[in-house]
């Protein structure tokens, strides 16, 4: 049920989401998406807004499908050539300080391995942000499980150099019908959006 309601067949809650976090992040020139999986954030901005895109994602081998050969050859279907992905860690994002205007990221950073506080890639990710750049989180950020609290993912994103201008539940922003908000599912989701302070 939740895979049908995620669909297009279903209440294509996945499209959804993603066009949540592309209102918010608005027109850039370069764009990074953590955690593209099989591109379809990606090619939806690139398909909005004019710029650069580049996904990064860490395609375990179970992920078959959401394989890094996969979002490439999405990308190409939907005429999207200005696309380019890459293989890396969410702890260690391979980029400068503010090599972004705009980075989003879509229900990834509490799928981290390789750092035991879920914070540390918030706060990488905010590392890349432009100053005066703008970014777009959709997360678990209310499971108290996975970040202790929304508040210790404010003061990440905030210690990093992030001005928080919005945080609304998911729930709030979009329908959630069962099982979608249940909490093995997205009851926990918040959307977080802002800008970067100049240094």
């Amino acid at each position: 049920m939740t895979s049908w309601r995620l669909s297009p067949q279903g209440d294509d809650i996945q499209a959804k989401v993603h066009q949540q976090i592309v209102e918010r992040v608005g027109d850039g020139e370069n764009y990074l998406d953590i955690g593209c999986g099989s591109g379809e954030l990606l090619i939806k901005l690139a398909k909005t807004w004019p710029g650069k895109f580049i996904g990064l994602d860490y395609w375990p081998g179970e992920w078959g499908q959401f394989a890094r050969v996969q979002a490439e050859r999405n990308a190409r279907l939907e005429h999207v050539p200005q696309i380019a992905f890459v293989h890396g860690s969410v702890s260690r994002l391979p980029f400068s300080n503010g090599e972004f205007d705009r980075v989003v990221s879509c229900l990834t950073f509490h799928e981290v391995k390789d750092a035991d506080n879920k914070n540390v890639s918030i706060a990488e990710a905010i590392r890349v942000v432009a100053d005066g750049g703008r970014f777009a989180f959709v997360d678990l950020f209310d499971d108290t499980k996975i970040y202790g609290s929304r508040e210790c993912v404010l003061a990440a994103i905030r210690d990093a150099g992030g001005r928080i201008e919005e945080q609304t539940v998911l729930s709030a922003a979009l329908p959630l019908r069962w099982p979608m908000n249940t909490p093995k599912v997205l009851r926990y989701a918040v959307i977080i959006s802002g800008t970067k302070r100049a240094s």
